[in-house]
């Protein structure tokens, strides 16, 4: 992959569709991204502020909800994955957890307001977009996998869909069945991810985002729970989505149930985080969080696309160099490819706390004391990183979505079968709005990108 041109026209960017402008200048409170093409990826436990039967959406002042929403509203991620959502005990208002429908609606009440269906239809008096009324996270994907308790959410600006040829854009869960130590699934509430189709006339590739909440706690089972869990997270990321160096989605039949087509397409990375409960500094031993990024039982072959290790992020408090994500503590990570990105242009954890912290506009304004928002809004504080990605010329689209077949990187007869074969069953062939219907739009978006070319 070419680096990108840091210089291109910030206006440029800016007028490309599904691309919002933003800015970065701390000290004027500002965070928002330094380029608009930069996709900003940011992990957050809530700590159960955000569940369907919350009273605290309606009320007037200092709620963890409130809060919730202000920091989202002043960082805006393209991409948010949240864990400890949906949990009614944790939040001391019912017992049991959220169903998916119910925590996805409830997400929707985050961003949008409105009235609250799940507690007499009282008007939601804190929502995203009261501060960032052109910002918007309008897909949204609550995990089946559950612990009795809480589930993890991905959200995103951009939509869901198939990558793979596999039918499934979004994935709850998985099971490796071999690979060195690696057996088993992703741990106390698995591993979600979403495959992400990022706009085709800016990004030259998609997504896959992933999110995990590895078990909490310092016991011998705990630590081996965190540690099997990241072995097979490692591994399912090797086989299913980059099969081993081989070009086929997993070659050997580690991974149960795998009905893939394709790996990933060259120059998609994954990208994956959560609340991964142990603190690199001080755990010790390589323990959970360098597993997660690492090759598994003396393979050769890492979990990034070239076969080296992935990386995760070095993220600090602004105005500090503190990486503390609760307490003093390193809790949470975000890992990625590093040969499928282009770099990272800035990594942060937010912390409204921080001394001589310039505080962005909706923060400034929680009530009684902007500072303490991040504490109010959790016990466990935002961490961000603003991904340089592969874009395209002004005058090229990405040939991704429509290169379905074999062999890619050409577009010939064998992609238009497939995109018949897949139209109106499978989202490998929902191209564009409204996602969910197969209509025109799809055929004649497949059309003109197939008559485009490959740039």
């Amino acid at each position: 992959m070419n680096p990108p041109t840091l210089a291109l026209s910030a206006a440029l960017l800016a007028a490309a569709p599904g691309i919002a402008s933003a800015q970065w200048n701390p000290a004027l409170g500002q965070y928002g991204k330094e380029v608009s093409s930069d996709l900003r990826v940011m992990t957050w436990n809530i700590a159960d502020a955000v569940v369907s039967t919350s009273n605290r959406k309606s009320q007037a002042v200092f709620s963890n909800w409130d809060a919730v929403a202000r920091i989202i509203a002043d960082l805006q991620p393209d991409v948010l994955i949240i864990q400890e959502a949906g949990d009614r005990s944790g939040n001391g208002s019912g017992s049991g957890v959220d169903s998916v429908a119910q925590l996805e609606r409830t997400f929707e009440q985050l961003i949008e307001g409105g009235l609250d269906e799940f507690n007499g239809n009282a008007p939601i008096a804190h929502y995203v977009q009261l501060h960032a009324p052109d910002y918007d996270l309008p897909f949204k994907f609550a995990s089946t996998s559950t612990d009795g308790f809480n589930r993890n959410v991905i959200l995103s600006r951009y939509p869901f869909v198939d990558l793979n040829g596999d039918c499934i854009a979004e994935r709850s869960s998985f099971v490796v069945l071999g690979d060195g130590p690696a057996f088993g699934n992703g741990g106390i509430r698995d591993f979600a991810t979403a495959e992400i189709d990022l706009p085709d006339d800016v990004y030259a590739h998609d997504v896959v985002v992933g999110n995990s909440h590895l078990k909490s706690g310092g016991s011998s089972s705990d630590v081996s729970d965190r540690l099997n869990a990241a072995e097979n997270i490692s591994a399912y990321i090797r086989n299913f989505w980059d099969g081993r160096l081989s070009g086929e989605p997993d070659p050997q039949n580690f991974v149960n149930g795998d009905d893939a087509v394709r790996v990933l397409i060259e120059g998609t990375p994954v990208i994956y985080g959560g609340d991964w409960n142990e603190d690199y500094l001080s755990n010790g031993f390589p323990g959970a969080p360098e597993t997660m990024v690492q090759n598994v039982g003396g393979f050769n072959d890492g979990p990034d696309r070239d076969g080296s290790d992935n990386t995760f992020d070095d993220a600090r408090q602004i105005n500090s160099t503190s990486d503390a994500t609760i307490g003093s503590s390193k809790l949470d990570y975000i890992g990625w490819q590093d040969s499928q990105v282009e770099g990272v242009r800035r990594e942060f954890v937010f912390n409204s706390a921080v001394s001589g912290l310039v505080l962005p506009a909706a923060v400034a304004g929680y009530p009684i004391a902007p500072t303490a928002a991040s504490t109010s809004a959790s016990d466990h504080r935002p961490v961000v990183v603003d991904f340089i990605l592969e874009t395209v010329e002004p005058d090229q689209r990405s040939c991704d979505r429509i290169d379905l077949a074999a062999p890619f990187g050409v577009l010939d007869l064998d992609d238009i079968d497939s995109f018949i074969a897949n139209f109106s069953t499978c989202a490998y062939a929902d191209l564009v709005a409204p996602f969910g219907v197969f209509d025109l739009d799809d055929v004649d978006a497949f059309i003109v990108s197939f008559f485009a070319g490959c740039p």
